[in-house]
C-alpha cells in the first residue's frame, strides 16, 4: 500500500500473479505434474479505479489462447460488494521444462486441463482491453 492506504501497482501484479499461479497449481493437480514451470513472459496492466487497505476484493481469470507451451490469461481484479473494477491484466506465460531454461511443451494432462478452461471461456467476449498497444498521446 502507498503512503496513503491506496494499493499499488506492484500489489496488483502481484495479486494476479497469485491467481495465475492458483489456476496452474490447480491444472497441475488435475492433470498431473507439468515436468516445469510456467513463467510469465509478457504482462500488460491497466488501473481503473482505487483500492484502499482492508477492501475486500476478488480476481478472476479467463483463458484467452492456449498452445503447446504457451497460456495467454486476462484477470480482472474487482471489489467484494459492488463488484467496481479496479484492474486488470493481460498475460502470456510460457512453460519452461525442468531441466531446460527453453520453451517446452507442457504436461498433456495440465494443458488438456487449461484446454478444457479455455473451451469453457470460448463462449465469453474477449475483454475489450486485450490485445492492445500502450498509447502515449504524445508520440
Amino acid at each position: 500500500m502507498g503512503a496513503d492506504g491506496e494499493m499499488m501497482q506492484f500489489r496488483c501484479l502481484q495479486v494476479f500473479g497469485e491467481a495465475a499461479e492458483a489456476l496452474f497449481r490447480a491444472a497441475d493437480q488435475a492433470g498431473g505434474r507439468s515436468g516445469g514451470t510456467l513463467r510469465m513472459i509478457e504482462s500488460h496492466l491497466t488501473l481503473h479505479a482505487r483500492a484502499r487497505a482492508l477492501e475486500a476484493i476478488f480476481v478472476t481469470t479467463q483463458v484467452l489462447g492456449l498452445d503447446e507451451a504457451r497460456v495467454h490469461l486476462f484477470h480482472r481484479l474487482a471489489r467484494r460488494g459492488d463488484e467496481r473494477l479496479i484492474a486488470t491484466a493481460e498475460q502470456v506465460y510460457e512453460h519452461l521444462g525442468a531441466t531446460e531454461a527453453a520453451p517446452s511443451p507442457m504436461g498433456e494432462g495440465v494443458r488438456a486441463r487449461l484446454g478444457e478452461l479455455h473451451e469453457a471461456h470460448a463462449c465469453l467476449p474477449v475483454p475489450p482491453e486485450a490485445g492492445r498497444r500502450v498509447v502515449f498521446a504524445g508520440h
